[in-house]
């Protein structure tokens, strides 16, 4: 199932259509890795917890992109949690091996969170190469239907608990930004490692609500929806065209400074849930892994198993996420210091 999102899958289809009029030739000449893949397998890292779009975009792919590089290696993927992802992008950068037998899942926020001087970054997001990603993210926030709570104004009224990982994470930044630019009354609780753990908590009553993306909620939550047992307030541009009637945090912020903190705080909604290899490895084993990525997403078993998880395909090809991360990286100074309550400690 393929769904443009706007300018960022409509920038993202066009550079797929132009990658494939040069794939043969590029994937061949990239393909002469004298055999290093050939019996072997790549470790797949995913930095945020199990069963969350991180963990099920990272296992989808897995299953499907070994086929797609020359010797068939088996892709094992494997989650390193911690701090928002930043335990695993901090690994990535400085202990993982160079030589293109490990790539990560790494945490969208994590080049924003460089900007702002995150505390415990140890890597340059910039220096990351970055493979792509199966789908630019939909930033959402659901609450549980019964706590009565069924509309962002209904959150400005009234207090509303919700569930995040740790500063430096969107499931944290998204709600703090929402009060702070419009007044609702999310108390946040940090602690919970990744969606599953958010979404458990939710159920049990001991939150209200939490962050996720709209695919996320479609493929980790989908009996929710079908229920009626959540209700989603708020969404960020670009707006989900299944949720035609929620509101985009964008548009209810007042100043264009405030507005351009929003869009670079949710700065990896461009990126969606992308994977990167260490700074250092070949440039000839970063081709073949970017060009195994880029077929994949045209593999017709690839789609249907991500039609069959309700997983939404729309590429972000990896010279596009290097783009939007220098972008992301390049914010006025005095923005990017307003902006770092809501990202960091």
């Amino acid at each position: 199932m393929i769904v443009a999102l706007n300018g960022v899958a409509m920038i993202s289809q066009i550079s797929i259509c132009l990658l494939f009029l040069f794939i043969s030739g590029s994937l061949a000449h990239a393909q002469t890795n004298s055999g290093f893949y050939t019996g072997g397998k790549i470790n797949v890292v995913i930095g945020l917890g199990a069963g969350g779009a991180y963990d099920v975009h990272a296992r989808l792919l897995s299953r499907h992109m070994g086929k797609h590089i020359e010797g068939n290696p088996v892709l094992v993927a494997q989650n390193m949690t911690g701090a928002g992802g930043l335990v695993m992008a901090n690994w990535l950068y400085n202990v993982a091996p160079k030589d293109g037998s490990t790539f990560g899942a790494v945490a969208n926020t994590m080049p924003a969170l460089q900007v702002v001087g995150g505390k415990g970054v140890q890597f340059d997001a910039r220096k990351f190469s970055w493979l792509g990603a199966v789908t630019p993210s939909i930033q959402t926030i659901g609450a549980w239907r019964e706590r009565g709570v069924l509309t962002i104004e209904e959150a400005q009224k009234t207090e509303v608990v919700v569930a995040a990982s740790s500063p430096g994470a969107i499931a944290y930044a998204f709600p703090k930004l929402l009060n702070e630019f419009i007044g609702t009354r999310f108390k946040i609780i940090t602690g919970y490692q990744g969606v599953t753990q958010m979404s458990l908590a939710m159920e049990r009553r001991e939150v209200d609500a939490h962050a996720n993306t709209w695919s996320g909620w479609k493929t980790s939550n989908r009996e929710w929806l079908e229920q009626g047992k959540i209700v989603i307030l708020a969404q960020i541009n670009p707006k989900a065209v299944d949720l035609p009637g929620v509101p985009a945090v964008e548009d209810m912020v007042k100043g264009e400074d405030e507005r351009k903190i929003v869009n670079f705080v949710v700065s990896g909604n461009r990126l969606g849930r992308p994977f990167a290899t260490p700074p250092g490895v070949p440039a000839d084993r970063v081709a073949i892994l970017r060009s195994a990525f880029a077929a994949t997403m045209n593999d017709p078993e690839f789609l249907q198993d991500a039609n069959r998880l309700n997983v939404d395909v729309a590429p972000v090809l990896g010279v596009d996420i290097q783009r939007f991360v220098d972008i992301t990286t390049s914010i006025d100074l005095r923005l990017a210091e307003r902006a770092k309550p809501f990202l960091a400690d």
